[in-house]
């Protein structure tokens, strides 16, 4: 029963990723989902088709169901670190909304149900992400950096891999589900990132090192794509844990 309800979930938090593209109320929802048989051979490419004529219910989400809007989407704050022997470094992002999810497409959807897990490839011509920093930086234990300010970051031609995964008898601080989200950025044909308070307010400085980042972002992209991978997966493991911990399942499978 516990991995019945596990698969359950996944389909549900799969569409929910999309913004649970359906109805604007839950017959709506449960009719659309249910034009996919789970059990069915063509069952992923069923849920691609479905999921992409519903992008209008990214702006408002499912009230009755719980689910808050996810576009754009909001996080409070998000942390990493990295320590070596020669520099140490912790990055805080607060305050961070995304944008763009409406205007998303689809480009395939992989169900894994015996091992409880979903993955959704999807493409964005224009994501919008913006927010505040705190970023401490220690080398060799002797130079500290420590910068607070804003940044925002426009993404083009943008494709995105997640996978959301409901581990059985996981849960969070307040009790609920955990859902376990993995980002894996897939290529982006043109970013533009804006960082301020670089130098302390050194502004030729920082519009020189600014102009710079966004010319030559490219060669350094491989090397940067696993931090924003761990930092937007952080992120949507809390937004989608929240998200889903009230939705009644059973109105949904009827079960």
């Amino acid at each position: 029963m516990q991995h019945t309800r596990g698969c359950k979930f996944l389909l549900f938090a799969a569409a929910g990723l999309l913004l649970i593209k359906s109805g604007s109320s839950q017959s709506g929802l449960v009719e659309r989902l249910r034009q996919c048989n789970p059990f069915s051979e063509g069952f992923d490419e069923c849920m691609v088709q479905v999921l992409n004529t519903l992008n209008y219910l990214f702006p408002t989400g499912v009230p009755e169901l719980g689910i808050p809007p996810f576009d754009p989407f909001f996080a409070s704050e998000v942390e990493t670190s990295r320590q070596n022997p020669l520099f140490s470094f912790n990055l805080k992002l607060t305050n961070v909304t995304e944008s763009g999810w409406t205007n998303s497409n689809v480009k395939k959807f992989t169900s894994d149900l015996p091992n409880n897990r979903v993955t959704v490839d999807q493409y964005w011509d224009d994501k919008r992400l913006s927010g505040g920093y705190v970023f401490d930086l220690k080398i060799l234990g002797v130079f500290r950096m420590h910068n607070v300010g804003n940044w925002n970051l426009t993404l083009l031609g943008f494709n995105q891999k997640t996978t959301l995964r409901r581990p059985p008898g996981e849960y969070d601080e307040i009790g609920a589900p955990v859902t376990k989200v993995t980002v894996n950025i897939q290529d982006v044909n043109d970013l533009k990132l804006h960082i301020s308070n670089l130098f302390h307010g050194r502004r030729i400085v920082e519009y020189t090192l600014d102009n710079l980042i966004n010319a030559t972002w490219r060669p350094f992209y491989p090397f940067t794509k696993g931090l924003v991978n761990e930092l937007v997966g952080k992120a949507f493991t809390k937004i989608f844990t929240r998200a889903f911990q009230s939705v009644p399942l059973n109105l949904i499978y009827g079960y």
